[in-house]
């Protein structure tokens, strides 16, 4: 039912997440709440080479009316075969998808960190990878855009 929107082929290795904050940091811009995420010992870093295969979802697409909390999201997913966006890849989209328009945020389907998931952002600042908790009670809507894997 989903299609794969686009392959992303991981070859860096990073043995810190100071390391990795390098790469990501060099790949675009990175606001502060993201760097503190990436530095957290809790958050996933490349371990090599691999491809993914991403798709990009409205939640709606999986059922989700209304609002929904990331474990409504993951779970809905997986009824679909779309598995959790590993973190560590959103610089690796960001830096693949130059022609995002200005204003859409690709949220990244992802087990929270701190209370927030990574998103991939086009605003008028330019392109950046950010961070979301999602509304005030941490959900979102049905018509918000999610990364996930195949």
């Amino acid at each position: 039912m989903f299609e794969v929107w686009k392959k992303i082929v991981v070859v860096d290795s990073f043995a810190t997440n100071e390391e990795y904050l390098r790469f990501a940091t060099g790949c675009c811009e990175v606001n502060s709440r993201v760097k503190k995420m990436i530095l957290r010992n809790d958050f996933p870093i490349s371990n090599g080479k691999k491809e993914f295969s991403v798709v990009r979802a409205h939640l709606s697409l999986l059922g989700i009316e209304g609002v929904a909390s990331m474990d409504g999201i993951l779970s809905a997913g997986g009824k679909f075969g779309l598995k959790e966006f590993p973190p560590f890849l959103a610089p690796y989209v960001r830096r693949e998808y130059q022609e995002q328009k200005n204003g859409e945020c690709l949220n990244c389907a992802m087990n929270l960190i701190d209370k927030k998931i990574l998103t991939v952002n086009h605003h008028k600042a330019g392109f950046c990878v950010g961070c979301s908790s999602g509304n005030s009670n941490g959900t979102w809507h049905s018509a918000d855009q999610f990364l996930f894997v195949l």
